[in-house]
């Protein structure tokens, strides 16, 4: 009997990314040329039902007024089998997405 693996797709551009499940830290992206993927296997870390995904972004450097650049974060929890074609972050399953709301995206540039 094959066991799913679950993995944590996250994509970083401009910014840098720490993302906690349930309390765990699993990624910490500091992107050092500006963009920068990562895709731990966190199967040890679900519980089952209500698992929290935990994403925090802040700047690779302090920003000048009016020169926030144009972060991107975005990922996925993806479950895959092992008759999945694994090379993908598009791979498997989705289970959770997550990314910058276009809204705060707006609100940050405009401040």
């Amino acid at each position: 009997m094959s066991r799913a693996i679950h993995y944590l797709f996250v994509h970083a551009m401009d910014c840098c990314a720490h993302v906690e499940l349930n309390g765990f830290p699993i990624v910490d992206l500091v992107p050092i040329t500006m963009v920068r993927t990562e895709a731990p296997m966190v199967n040890q870390l679900l519980v089952g039902r209500g698992n929290t995904l935990t994403v925090t972004l802040s700047p690779l450097a302090p920003a000048e007024a009016g020169s926030v650049p144009p972060a991107s974060c975005e990922g996925s929890l993806r479950r895959l089998t092992p008759a999945d074609e694994w090379a993908s972050p598009d791979a498997g399953t989705g289970v959770v997405s997550f990314g910058i709301p276009d809204a705060l995206r707006e609100q940050a540039h405009s401040e």
